[in-house]
Parts: structure tokens; C-alpha cells; sequence
């Protein structure tokens, strides 16, 4: 196969994504980057309570309850980390 000038043909590998940049951009006070963060890393893992818990922490810092209140409303009632914390939010 000859090579096609300027393109690389090897496969580029693709970081999944994580919830580090999203809790750093929270605890620095930047909700909106945490909450994009948190949408990202929920198309891959859409029921992860940490993602749903911290992004709805995102929200309610950003004075948006309602939406917040649903992403909680997502996270099992019997989660053993998150469900309890979720509905004392609720």
C-alpha cells in the first residue's frame, strides 16, 4: 500500500474520557466546563452515579435545580455511594 503524503493511516488511540476534568474544573468554580466534562463522559457511561451525582452538583451550582433534580432522579436509590446522597438532594 503506498502511502499517501500528508495523512497518517496508523490508528490514532483516543483517550477515553474521565471524570478528573470535570471534578478539577468543579472544584475550580468552572461549572460549565464540569458540566460539559460530565455530558461527555456520560455518552459513554450514562448510568455512572459519580457522573450523574457530580453533574447534577454542576447544575445546582449553576442555579439550574431542575435539571439538576432530574439527573439525581436518574441515580439508583440503592446505590451504596451515591443514592442516599441523591435523594437527600431531591
Amino acid at each position: 500500500m503506498a502511502a499517501v503524503p500528508g495523512k497518517d493511516l496508523r490508528a490514532k488511540s483516543v483517550a477515553p474520557p474521565s471524570l478528573d476534568a470535570a471534578q478539577f474544573a468543579f472544584e475550580a468554580g468552572r461549572f460549565e466546563q464540569a458540566i460539559e466534562s460530565v455530558k461527555a463522559f456520560l455518552i459513554a457511561n450514562p448510568n455512572d452515579p459519580q457522573a450523574l451525582y457530580l453533574g447534577a452538583q454542576c447544575l445546582f451550582s449553576m442555579k439550574q435545580d431542575d435539571q439538576a433534580i432530574e439527573m439525581l432522579q436518574e441515580i439508583a436509590p440503592q446505590d451504596p455511594r451515591f443514592g442516599l446522597n441523591a435523594l437527600g438532594q431531591i
